[in-house]
């Protein structure tokens, strides 16, 4: 009876194990494929990716040579994604708050143009949602970073 339990639990453990990895390599296949199908829309664009990270519902990529930034926002499907000439951008900010620990806004990376005052908002971030804040916080600072990086070459 004790051997058959241990069995019987080991094969369940194992059909988890089994299930949870399936379920998460056809979400990585299927983020890959959005991605490919993606990059083939931005070609008839004459945009290239060379960087890119997707963060929960947002993806934020970057064409360093002709300084292009790419935002799509809801996990690409049928949606098009914004494109913005960095040629065009003073400079890049977000809105993380002093209080890291305490997120209770949206956050946005924020993109001040050049011939123009109003600021351009990008959400990568829904404090509606009540999920943890911080690898947001980490994603806006390494991007606005990155934006920055490439605004000012």
């Amino acid at each position: 009876m004790e051997i058959s339990s241990i069995v019987l639990g080991i094969v369940i453990t194992l059909g988890v194990i089994v299930l949870v990895w399936l379920l998460a390599s056809s979400g990585k296949r299927k983020s890959k494929k959005n991605f490919i199908s993606l990059c083939e829309k931005l070609k008839e664009k004459s945009v290239h990716i060379t960087e890119y990270e997707q963060i929960n519902n947002f993806f934020i990529g970057i064409d360093v040579e002709n300084k292009i930034l790419v935002y799509l926002k809801d996990n690409f499907g049928d949606t098009t994604p914004e494109l913005f000439e960095l040629k065009n951008v003073l400079s890049c900010n977000n809105d993380i708050p002093k209080d890291r620990n305490n997120v209770d806004e949206d956050l946005h990376i924020i993109l001040i143009p050049k011939n123009s005052s109003a600021k351009i908002k990008l959400e990568c971030y829904y404090a509606n949602l009540g999920l943890s804040s911080k690898k947001e916080i980490i994603f806006l600072e390494k991007w606005t970073e990155k934006i920055n990086s490439v605004i000012n070459k």
